[in-house]
């Protein structure tokens, strides 16, 4: 039998510089696909609104805000983020197990 409530999700850890710390999750399929369509578009506010999405998908259900990254994150902290979450998602499609 297959338990969805059961499966071991893998996770992408992050820590804030101001300590807090959340877990998220690999995305739906909307924000998989917004993903690759925003980071084309390189507008700031779209980076923040799509990093504020993905973070906000947490084992923790904490909402992660625009506002919130506007004042912890700079732009090339945004870019890391995604960066590392592009890679973080590529590995769990590789390697699903």
């Amino acid at each position: 039998m297959l338990n969805f409530k059961d499966l071991d999700k893998k996770i992408l850890p992050i820590t804030f510089a101001d300590g807090k710390e959340i877990s998220v999750l690999p995305p739906t399929k909307a924000s998989y696909e917004k993903m690759y369509s925003a980071t084309s578009t390189k507008t700031t506010e779209a980076m923040y609104e799509l990093t504020a999405e993905l973070l906000s998908r947490n084992v923790e259900n904490e909402t992660i805000t625009v506002e919130y990254l506007d004042v912890t994150l700079d732009v090339s902290d945004i870019m890391i983020v995604i960066r590392a979450y592009k890679e973080f998602v590529n590995e769990v499609i590789s390697n699903p197990n």
